[in-house]
């Protein structure tokens, strides 16, 4: 088996698989065959409530890109419910209260993250912008299976 980062053999231990030059244990589930397993399809959701779902798990696995799609639908969903439990009319209910508080949870989530990855997170996003990179990542990801 080699290291999925600097491609040295690994040496098996009672612990799993240890690279020396990395300095890394990796479980037989971290094991890869090529790199070409590690690339994987984004999907980008236009579901505005997916907030309700996703777990901070399932965050953390996302691609960057993914990310970025979650940062953009949160931040309109934020906006959306913010005017409708403040507005002048009060028209919310429990209910849209308790999603603002969900969507601004996971909001920190998503932010967290991409600062953890990026060192910073964007001021604005633009779905022209997503959709651009998306194209950018599939294209790479093409030329890399070849």
């Amino acid at each position: 088996m080699k290291c999925k980062y600097c491609n040295l053999n690994l040496t098996s231990t009672d612990k799993g698989y240890y690279c020396t030059e990395c300095d890394l244990f990796f479980t037989e589930a971290e094991l890869i065959k090529s790199r070409k397993e590690l690339l994987r399809k984004p999907e980008l959701t236009e579901d505005p409530w997916f907030f309700q779902y996703v777990t901070t798990k399932e965050l953390l696995n996302c691609l960057t890109i993914e990310l970025y799609n979650y940062l953009s639908l949160a931040r309109k969903a934020r906006r959306d419910l913010n005017n409708k439990v403040h507005s002048a009319n009060r028209k919310s209910d429990k209910l849209d209260q308790d999603n603002l508080r969900e969507v601004t949870k996971t909001l920190h989530k998503i932010e967290t993250i991409l600062i953890e990855r990026n060192g910073y997170v964007p001021a604005k996003i633009f779905s022209s912008t997503i959709e651009k990179e998306h194209e950018k990542l599939l294209a790479a990801q093409m030329k890399f299976r070849r």
